[in-house]
């Protein structure tokens, strides 16, 4: 009896022990689950890295221009004063700071060497070859030796694949006020401004290699020439014409039985209910020529340069009789 009793005692004892070592067990679970972090959560995957080769004209809108790429991981490569030439040793120095997209603002340091500056320029497109991108923007027109460069940079188009030339000194041309009094560095919207423009066209808002529009609106002959039998009466044509991926104005060609009758000229007639309809920017894109044409039935079309370096686009035709 006495041993059953002591045997009882011992498994309550041991019972009791053991509820005493599970409350410590569970008391020390809680202050490990207290103390240890919560799994961190994966950081976000870097954007994209973005390419930008740039002058003044940049370094005074790094904050606008890194807002308007939230997604992407800006390298800024430059300073005041670089020149094509410098960009090209900083690339030849770092190489693996070409990314896949590029943005170059570089033209506004021209040293009057037209040739020169052509031969920096492809030097500059062959490092940046392996570029899917490259949005090159014109400089603004601050003084006349600058369209020289303007011209070698929107050739340039023709010759690489991965360029496409925006006209930045058109927008600043037409807004005056994003620029100080020197007509290139930014004040006031101009840093915003110039960061909405890059954007727009790097980032897709503004779709690349378009085709141009227009139309061979009316082509009327001169009856007074024809009545007073000259061999080449004048031929009034009208129309218009726009490219979108071009906030200027675009080359319009005249041809005739497949012959180009005059060089190309630039739309230079105000249409301001047209391109409100069309959505273009510019409301200069209509044009208005006179020209000669010899007597008989002539087939008379207009072709538009294509700025994306594709051949010029044959818009409209009319089969007139002379």
């Amino acid at each position: 009896m006495e041993s059953t009793e002591t045997s009882r005692q011992l498994s309550r004892g041991r019972i009791a022990r053991l509820l005493a070592v599970a409350v410590v067990l569970v008391f020390f679970a809680s202050l490990v689950s207290i103390v240890q972090p919560a799994e961190a959560a994966p950081p976000p995957k870097p954007g994209k890295r973005i390419l930008v080769l740039h002058d003044s004209v940049v370094t005074n809108a790094r904050d606008s221009i890194i807002a308007a790429f939230p997604n992407h991981r800006l390298e800024f490569v430059g300073f005041g004063g670089l020149e094509v030439s410098g960009a090209i040793e900083l690339l030849q120095a770092h190489p693996r700071l070409v990314t896949s997209d590029v943005i170059v603002e570089l033209g506004t340091n021209y040293n009057n060497k037209p040739k020169e500056f052509r031969r920096h320029l492809d030097r500059l497109m062959r490092l940046l070859g392996k570029a899917d991108h490259v949005l090159w923007l014109q400089p603004s027109r601050f003084r006349r030796a600058i369209a020289e460069p303007r011209g070698i940079i929107q050739s340039a188009a023709h010759r690489y694949r991965n360029l496409h030339v925006v006209d930045w000194g058109a927008e600043t041309a037409r807004n005056t006020h994003y620029t100080r009094s020197d007509g290139i560095h930014l004040q006031g919207r101009g840093p915003k401004a110039l960061a909405q423009f890059m954007a727009d066209n790097l980032d897709g808002t503004v779709p690349w290699n378009r085709i141009p529009e227009g139309d061979l609106s009316r082509v009327k002959v001169n009856k007074a020439d024809v009545r007073a039998g000259q061999r080449t009466p004048r031929v009034r044509v009208k129309g218009w014409a726009y490219d979108p991926d071009l906030i200027s104005k675009p080359w319009v060609r005249i041809t005739v039985d497949g012959q180009l009758v005059r060089a190309a000229q630039t739309t230079n007639v105000r249409r301001p209910s047209l391109a409100r309809n069309v959505g273009h920017p510019n409301d200069l894109i209509g044009f208005d020529r006179l020209i000669r044409l010899r007597r008989g039935t002539r087939e008379l079309c207009i072709e538009v340069n294509n700025r994306d370096g594709l051949p010029p686009v044959e818009l409209s035709c009319r089969t007139i009789k002379v």
